[in-house]
């Protein structure tokens, strides 16, 4: 599985030779944003270390670029199983400023949602997202997810304490395939 195609944007699947690509976008602070703290500085030693060895052993993780069409690259989303659950797995995705507002965030968030339950027996999907990112909210409401509760101090953004809220889809509240066909 290395694209999973949509109406507008495509999912890539992130590969060794694309990781000092996926590496300039983590380092720049414009684009990553709400993920500060992030290292500053990592080698691409590390960054190969890390995509060949997970960070917490059993735990998988994987990286997507968002490509418009043409492959003009405009963001990221990543899927993760946490708590060590196989039964469930976080997202997470960012787009360039100038790709905001448009719908690609919410057909990417889509697309990996579907391809998720399509693929994998989990019983819920979820996200987390700064309380004032209200951008990524609605890309969560309108794909369906809930908001579950929020989580204060739960992150220290910019010299200050920042509260996180959880959402969550249930594959029951999922139903069917939004972008992705069903194989």
């Amino acid at each position: 599985m290395g694209l999973l195609k949509g109406k507008n944007v495509d999912l890539k699947l992130v590969e060794k030779e694309d990781l000092k690509e996926w590496e300039s976008w983590l380092q720049d602070p414009d684009f990553r944003g709400a993920l500060e703290p992030f290292p500053k500085q990592v080698t691409m030693a590390d960054s190969e270390k890390e995509f060949l060895t997970p960070l917490v052993p059993g735990v998988e993780f994987n990286r997507y670029f968002i490509q418009k069409k043409d492959g003009t690259r405009i963001g990221i989303v990543i899927h993760f199983n946490s708590g060590g659950s196989p039964l469930r797995t976080e997202i997470g995705y960012i787009l360039s400023e100038k790709a905001r507002g448009q719908g690609y965030a919410t057909e990417a968030a889509s697309i990996i949602v579907d391809y998720l339950f399509l693929s994998r027996n989990l019983e819920r999907v979820q996200a987390h997202t700064v309380t004032e990112n209200i951008l990524s909210q609605k890309v969560l409401e309108r794909i369906g997810f809930k908001k579950e509760g929020e989580l204060r101090h739960a992150g220290w953004l910019r010299g200050r304490w920042i509260n996180y809220y959880s959402w969550s889809i249930l594959r029951s509240e999922w139903s069917s395939p939004r972008i992705l066909k069903a194989a």
